[in-house]
This record gives structure tokens, C-alpha cells and sequence, in this order.
């Protein structure tokens, strides 16, 4: 079964519904369900039905991390419309995604092609670069739970109008999340991981936020960077005296939004992750001259540790055979 929201609608009662043997009911009820969307997806619901944006928290465990993971589970009437809406625009979507190099949101196995991508522009960076290759892992501090909700609309309104009243409507005000022990939380930005348009609403902001600052870079003639993302999981190609720049740049649009990569000044736990490619001497050169503000906000690969892109790990094949051994030894147990 479905998990359901605070109601405790589940979509396989909707289905059952619909399963009723009179068909004058049935009907009845599909023309009912047919206005519901319609008037949803217009933003005319009334005040009264908002409670359909209800949510109940769970707490996730992350791999390796004290903090948990924390997973809205909202109302399977707000989840069908948001859903109808990504169905219906689909095509739109997956253009939009492709445009804003974002794997994560309409394309499946997107995963697994940046993974390999990747590995493979890695390997020929190593095998053949004359000259000093930096390609910055990134990644965000709370990046679902820290969008702000203006930087949605925005975004929306322009890459994704069709999508904007829904969401208009749904953070009109603030809104309420059950926790586990029964206290409320009031929530007024971020899109919550479990939302069914979560990762949509995250990937128009981020995308957007890469866009102006694609902008800003070539106004300042920094030179050509290539990027990939899997939702908040950037991965930038560029030269040495290309990178703070373009960090710079990016961090500055990201704030604009509320999101940010963090930093060692401020007491985040930096995710963000350099893999500095080329000739050991140039190499060693290039760490050297980093500026104070790559070191806080980017962590250094050192040439022997192991490096995880996307959940795979990447490195020289002794260290990728330790890590196939220990997932065997997990699944073992």
C-alpha cells in the first residue's frame, strides 16, 4: 500500500472507488474527480480544502551521517494533482531539464549515464591532459528544505507557467507538518522530499540559478565551463583560474534562492569536493594557489582516497575492488 498523508487516504481507496459496480456512481464520481483537478490546477480551490496540504514527517537514516533524513509523507489529493500536472507537461519538463544539464527529473537511468560519463572524462583527463583539469563535485546543505518559496514561484512563472497556480495556491500561507511525536511544525519554504513535484520545483530553481550565473561568468569573460547535475548533485569541468569565479558566482545566485553549499567558517559539513586532474607538479602548484574561499567551501581529493560520485565510487581499480568487496560483505549479512 501507498503511504498516506494525515487523513490517511491512501490512492488505493481512490481506486476502489472507482471499482463500484453501479456505473451511474462511478460517473458521477470521475466527473467529480474531474473537476477537483481542474479547479486544483487552476488555483481555485476555496481556503476550505487546503487542508489536503497536510503532511506527516518520518525520519530516514542517512548512511554514515548522525542527522536523519527527514521525509514529508503529504495527502494523496495534493500528490494526484501535482502528479497530473508533471504527466500533462511532460514533454515540456524533459526540455527544460535537458536545457539546464539536470539528469535527475524526467530522464530515466539519468544516473547511471552522468555516473559513467563521468568515470569515462575522468579516465581520459588522467591518460592525456598536459594541462591542469579541476572538475568541482558539488553539493548542497539541506538543498529541499532550504528553497525559498518566492525562488519556486519564479522559477515557475518563467520555464513552467502551466505549473505556477497549483503552486501559488499551495504556499499562499504557511503550512502544517505532523511530527513523529505529534507536535506541529510550520512550514514556509523548501519543497519537502516526498512531494511528488519536489524534485521538479528544486531542479527549475537550481537550474535557473545556474543559468544567471553562466551569465555573470561570461560577462566577466572567465571562458567556456561545462556542468552536469543530478538534482542537487552538480558536477562543473573547468580550468584553475576558472573556479572561484564561477563558485562565486554560483553561491551568489544560489543565496538568492536560499540555498547555499556551506562552509567550513559557518560549521557546515562541506560535501563539496575538488578532483584536481594533470601533471603532479602543476598539480600541487594549483592546491597551493587556492583561495581562502575555495578551501571554505570545497574539500581537496587526495590522489588515494576513494571519491563517491552519484553513489558509485570512482579511483584506481584496487580501490574500487575494496569497495565491490565491502557491499558483498553487506549483503552477506
Amino acid at each position: 500500500l501507498a503511504g498516506p498523508g494525515p487523513s490517511g487516504l491512501r490512492p488505493e481507496h481512490i481506486q476502489e472507488m472507482f471499482r463500484a459496480r453501479k456505473r451511474c456512481v462511478t460517473g458521477r464520481l470521475r466527473r467529480m474527480w474531474r473537476r477537483f483537478l481542474d479547479l486544483a490546477r487552476a488555483g481555485l480551490l476555496p481556503d476550505s480544502a487546503r487542508w489536503i496540504l497536510g503532511s506527516d514527517v518520518m525520519f530516514l537514516e542517512k548512511p554514515g551521517k548522525p542527522a536523519p533524513r527527514p521525509i514529508r509523507k503529504g495527502e494523496t489529493l495534493a500528490k494526484d494533482v501535482a502528479k497530473s500536472l508533471i504527466r500533462d507537461h511532460k514533454v515540456k519538463i524533459e526540455r527544460l531539464m535537458k536545457s539546464f544539464g539536470q539528469y535527475g527529473v524526467g530522464i530515466p537511468g539519468g544516473a547511471e549515464a552522468l555516473f559513467h560519463a563521468r568515470a569515462t572524462i575522468q579516465d581520459l583527463a588522467k591518460a592525456s591532459s598536459q594541462k591542469v583539469i579541476i572538475i568541482a563535485d558539488l553539493d548542497m546543505v539541506n538543498w529541499f528544505g532550504r528553497i525559498e518559496w518566492p525562488a519556486i514561484r519564479q522559477g515557475y512563472a518563467k520555464h513552467l507557467p502551466e505549473m505556477l497556480p497549483w503552486t501559488e495556491w499551495c504556499t499562499r500561507t504557511p503550512l502544517e507538518a505532523v511530527l513523529p511525536c505529534g507536535r506541529k511544525a510550520v512550514i514556509n519554504r523548501g519543497t519537502g522530499q516526498g512531494e511528488s513535484d519536489g524534485p521538479l520545483k528544486a531542479s527549475v530553481v537550481g537550474g535557473e540559478a545556474v543559468v544567471q550565473a553562466r551569465m555573470v561568468t561570461e560577462a566577466h569573460q572567465v571562458g567556456s565551463w561545462v556542468d552536469a547535475w543530478f538534482l542537487d548533485d552538480g558536477q562543473i569541468f573547468c580550468r584553475p583560474e576558472q573556479l572561484e569565479p564561477i563558485l562565486k558566482a554560483l553561491d551568489t545566485e544560489l543565496a538568492k534562492a536560499g540555498a547555499t553549499r556551506g562552509s567550513i567558517a559557518a560549521g557546515d559539513d562541506i560535501k563539496s569536493m575538488l578532483t584536481i586532474i594533470g601533471p603532479e607538479d602543476q598539480r600541487q602548484q594549483v592546491i597551493q594557489g587556492l583561495s581562502g574561499y575555495v578551501k571554505d567551501t570545497c574539500r581537496i581529493q587526495q590522489t588515494e582516497e576513494e571519491l563517491k560520485v552519484l553513489g558509485g565510487a570512482l579511483g584506481a581499480a584496487t580501490q574500487q575492488a575494496v569497495e565491490f568487496h565491502k557491499l558483498g560483505a553487506k549483503l552477506k549479512k
